[in-house]
Parts: C-alpha cells; structure tokens; sequence
C-alpha cells in the first residue's frame, strides 16, 4: 500500500495502541511542512537553487489535493523564498495538514478514530491502528537500512530525515537501539550517494527544518523568560 511522505511521518508520529502523538509537537508541525517540500521535489515540481531558494520546475498538478495545493502556493508566490521560509509558511498550516494526512488514513483503513471525554467535559482524539501491516512493513524497512545497510531509495532518505527531526528514534529502532541507529541515520543522510540535486534537496530541507525549531524555541525560551521576570 503506497503513502506519501506526509502520510508516513503521520503514522509514524502515532503509538499504535494509545492513538495518540508521541512526536513533539513543535518538531511535527514543521516537519509536515518539510514533507511537503520534500515530496514536491520527489515528483519533480520543485528544486532547491543558490541561497536555498525553491526554484519551481513544474507547474502541473501532481494529483494530489494536499501537495498541489501548496505548490501552487509557491507558483502564485510574487517572489522566490528560501526553504525555511516555506517551512515556516507552511508549517502554520500544520494542523490542516495534520487533520488531512488522518482523513486519508482513516479512508484507507490503516488507522481508526476514537474519542474520550476528558472530565466528562472536553472531547479528544485518538487514532489507534486498524491495519499495522502499513506502519509494520515501513519500520522493517527502515531497519534494514541502518542495520544490514541495504541501499536507500530517494524517499527512504526523505523519511529518514523527516525522523531525525522528530526524534522518533525509539519508536521505530526500539530503546536499546535508538542511540546508535540515530548515528547511522544521520551519516545516511549526509553522505548517501544520490543525484546532486536530491542531495542537496535533503540537506538543504532537513538544515532549515533544524535552523526554524531551533528559532522557534529559542523564541519561545526568550519568551517565557520575560513573562516570568
């Protein structure tokens, strides 16, 4: 069963039993955005240029409501930006994107939703696995690619990347694993052999990812320094 990025990282981000999210939420959100970047350039629309700009390369639709949405934010954009520009554009939207990369597995019975009252007043969501096959079959592959280093395919890397920035280390390699996997991974993501443009793709995506959490944090720090002083 084929899913997208978007949809990959989503299940991932998910404990199987619980329903609920166990990726940071901050780390999530804009890694959604990230996913989005990344699977533009996955389906040939867009490229990353001098000075991290996103070149847009194709103006067809890819098919896909989600994507195509935002690349044709992109192409309406009056101006070229930077990857961390988007990243920071897009990932506002992250909770619509959030609640579409669900839609979709719900559809596809691959997760389920169910509610639980909370005080007996407020209503929340869980999303519990109805198929694991999916999520089972993508963490397999994944350890097979650190431990028995089998070659990587370009959305493999993606995804990879899109992990280390969420931290979710211990959700797929387990805990005893999880510290020297994430080594690994991070070594796959710098030096895989792959077109230039990919690579640099990857790199320049997971780099802003990194440098907007690492802005978003430190603002938040900053701000919580104030209001307490």
């Amino acid at each position: 069963m084929k899913i997208s990025l978007i949809d990959q990282l989503t299940l991932l981000s998910l404990d199987d039993e619980s329903g609920s999210f166990i990726a940071d939420s901050m780390a999530y959100s804009f890694s959604l955005a990230g996913a989005i970047l990344l699977e533009l350039s996955l389906h040939n629309r867009i490229e990353i240029i001098l000075k991290n700009k996103v070149l847009v390369k194709d103006k067809i639709n890819t098919g896909d409501s989600l994507l195509d949405e935002y690349l044709n934010l992109i192409v309406q954009s009056k101006k070229e930006k930077t990857v961390q520009d988007w990243i920071q554009t897009i990932g506002q939207k992250a909770d619509e994107i959030k609640q579409q990369a669900i839609d979709k597995l719900i559809k596809k019975k691959i997760i389920t939703q169910k509610e639980e009252k909370i005080l007996w007043f407020f209503t929340i969501h869980k999303y519990p696995a109805q198929n694991s096959e999916p999520e089972d079959t993508l963490k397999q592959r994944l350890n097979r690619i650190i431990e028995y280093n089998e070659p990587p395919q370009h959305n493999e890397i993606m995804l990879l990347s899109l992990v280390d920035i969420c931290e979710l280390h211990k959700e797929i390699f387990g805990k005893e694993n999880a510290k020297e996997y994430q080594k690994k991974m991070k070594s796959i993501i710098k030096d895989v052999e792959i077109s230039a443009i990919m690579n640099q793709t990857v790199k320049e995506v997971h780099a802003a990812l990194q440098a907007a959490l690492l802005l978003l944090i430190s603002s938040t720090v900053m701000t919580t320094t104030i209001i307490n002083n």
